[in-house]
């Protein structure tokens, strides 16, 4: 009995033992490393067909990414040329951003720009350099900039093109724009999206791109529209603090994918797609779909050990086109009014909006409740990771005391019915019956985005951006 109870007590610290280190196992495994494993292959396509005029527009009506191994690169100069050393010598680049770390976090200035000490620092110094110093030099370097500005015969050297370029509309004259990408080995663009059509080939080295649907995104907690890094997530995937702690949406996706395995069953969650483009392959990116790209290295290339360049042909998208003028249908409001009634008022017309626009919703939001739906969704995914950031005026802070929920959503009083006949009269002046009808064309989540951000747009516009929390906050929850 003695040995017996020994024996037992050996198993028993074993399996103890064993579930410790399976345990420290998976923790050590990096977010990266997870974000890698559960991402889904992007579909491929053998070859350009040259004899469809209209084969690029088939594979944006897919709405889908698409790599296409062979494609108008075999008829490029660039092919040759562009992994040549002496073909790059004495060229001058303007305005390339050298940085000590890898990651480039875009900036902008919105329309309407908020205040806040939650803005990733810019460290990227902006520099002129030529290309001998881009490629040799210690530290991180990138450039980006239009193909056409670059002199010599770069431009020459990717053609044809044509074909990549998208018209908006048949007979209309093309708006496409090409860009240049160079990189050094490790150097990443962070999480966003572009609201144009993107045909991008690799032309020296490789990039890998993680990409990441429209229905994806209030998982990646991305900034506001009034914020100078919006259209991008506030997530830095290399970094193994984005967890479900720090940015709760995008960690618990991983925590469920995890969780999922295990139990050797599917995950609800929305698929994303990860792919390394190589010299000559093409990848399309749509409209709205979020992307995070990284320079790898250039294996076939002897302008130094490392390093990659890629070209993109841009062109405006219906959808782009649409959430444009979504934003540039915001009420006329008349400014003598108080702050308190202009708060008032909005919250009764973006609720009537959205019970008009409830048909374009996509089916797991609840529409019966559509605004309060939509507005909780985009304050968890925006704001909640930014409240410690956040500004709050004088005029913000009243907005606690206006109790907009009660005063103006469950009044019986006249003045609620005054506020009704006014925000419909808004609706009917402005053009959004008519934007509407047409956002109908559009995937149902790019639908969300962009009303999203007009719910911001007015707000701003009204309010003033640094209260657009506090009124959503105060106003609809």
């Amino acid at each position: 009995p003695g040995m017996r109870s020994r024996l037992l007590f050996g198993c028993l610290l074993f399996s103890a033992f064993l579930a410790i280190l399976i345990q420290h196992q998976k923790s050590s495994v990096s977010l990266f490393e997870e974000l890698v494993e559960h991402a889904h292959p992007v579909v491929r396509l053998s070859t350009w067909d040259h004899h469809n005029p209209n084969f690029a527009r088939s594979i944006v009506f897919g709405a889908r990414p698409v790599v296409v191994e062979e494609t108008l690169y075999q008829h490029w100069e660039a092919r040759t040329k562009w992994g040549e050393k002496e073909y790059w010598e004495g060229l001058d680049l303007l305005n390339a951003r050298r940085n000590s770390g890898p990651v480039f976090f875009s900036r902008g200035t919105p329309k309407y720009e908020m205040h806040t000490t939650g803005i990733r620092k810019d460290t990227w110094e902006e520099r002129n350099t030529t290309t001998d110093l881009f490629f040799q030099e210690e530290g991180y370097w990138y450039y980006s900039g239009v193909l056409g500005n670059m002199g010599r015969s770069f431009d020459s050297d990717i053609r044809p093109r044509s074909a990549y370029e998208v018209m908006l509309k048949d007979g209309s004259s093309s708006l496409s724009e090409t860009t240049v990408w160079m990189g050094q080995p490790g150097v990443a663009a962070s999480t966003h999206y572009d609201r144009s059509l993107n045909f991008h080939t690799m032309v020296v080295g490789s990039k890998r791109f993680f990409l990441f649907p429209p229905d994806f995104h209030e998982y990646l907690h991305l900034y506001p529209s009034m914020h100078p890094q919006y259209q991008s997530s506030q997530v830095d995937i290399t970094q193994d603090t984005a967890d479900e702690k720090s940015y709760p949406l995008f960690g618990n996706i991983f925590q469920e994918n995890m969780s999922a395995k295990q139990k050797g069953t599917g995950s609800q969650n929305p698929a994303y797609y990860m792919v390394d483009l190589l010299p000559g392959q093409l990848l399309y990116i749509p409209p709205y779909w979020a992307h995070h790209v990284t320079c790898l290295s250039s294996e076939h290339s002897n302008i130094t050990k490392e390093g990659c360049i890629s070209v993109a042909t841009l062109s405006p998208s219906r959808e782009e086109e649409l959430c444009s003028s979504v934003l540039s249908s915001s009420p006329s409001i008349n400014p003598s009014w108080t702050f308190k009634i202009k708060a008032l008022l909005l919250q009764r017309y973006i609720e009537i909006v959205f019970k008009m626009v409830a048909p374009l919703l996509p089916p797991s939001l609840d529409t019966t409740e559509s605004a309060w739906t939509v507005v909780s969704l985009l304050l968890e995914s925006r704001y909640s990771t930014l409240q410690d950031e956040w500004r709050v005026d004088d005029a913000g802070i009243r907005l606690q005391e206006y109790n907009c929920w009660e005063e103006t959503r469950y009044a019986t009083s006249p003045e609620r019915d005054t506020f009704d006949a006014e925000a419909q009269k808004l609706l009917e002046e402005s053009q959004l019956f008519d934007v509407v009808a047409e956002l109908s064309e559009v995937n149902s989540h790019i639908s969300v985005i962009c009303l999203q951000n007009f719910v911001e747009n007015v707000a701003s516009k009204y309010l003033g951006p640094d209260n657009v929390y506090p009124f959503l906050a105060f106003c609809f929850l």
